[in-house]
């Protein structure tokens, strides 16, 4: 995309700050309802699957049907990290990506288009965060 832009002379600022992995998967994602970053206190909403259009270390974009906005607050498990035994039941579980071995982390949306939407880390692991940069940087070494 970048490139297109540069060929077409037009000037745009790339604000992201590590590079994306383009991966197509399926994770849960729940709302929030309410969050609290210094207790960890969390309110759920409810829950879909969603597809993201690509994840690197401090964020992710994910295909949505226009439901999100801007500042809402989303948690996103994989199956790794699913625990609830109604999520088990649930028809969307077995859409759930099951070659992402990272485990639950928490995005806030900062942009959106009627189809997309980026989100950015308000809680990731530490060693998810360094599994994704690593991937990231395989993934573009091998270009």
């Amino acid at each position: 995309m970048f490139r297109d832009l540069l060929e077409a002379g037009i000037n745009f600022t790339n604000r992201r700050k590590d590079l994306r992995i383009n991966i197509r998967a399926r994770l849960c994602a729940f709302s929030l309802a309410k969050y609290d970053p210094k207790t960890d206190l969390v309110t759920y909403g409810c829950c879909r699957a969603l597809e993201i259009k690509d994840i690197g270390p401090n964020g992710v974009s994910v295909f949505h049907d226009g439901f999100l906005k801007k500042g809402d607050i989303l948690e996103f498990r994989t199956r790794y990290s699913i625990e609830d035994k109604a999520c088990v039941k649930c028809p969307w579980f077995r859409e759930i990506a099951e070659d992402l071995p990272i485990k639950a982390f928490i995005g806030k949306v900062i942009w959106r288009s009627d189809a997309i939407a980026g989100l950015s880390f308000i809680m990731i692991h530490e060693k998810d965060r360094t599994y994704l940069k690593k991937l990231a940087e395989s993934r573009s070494s091998k270009r």
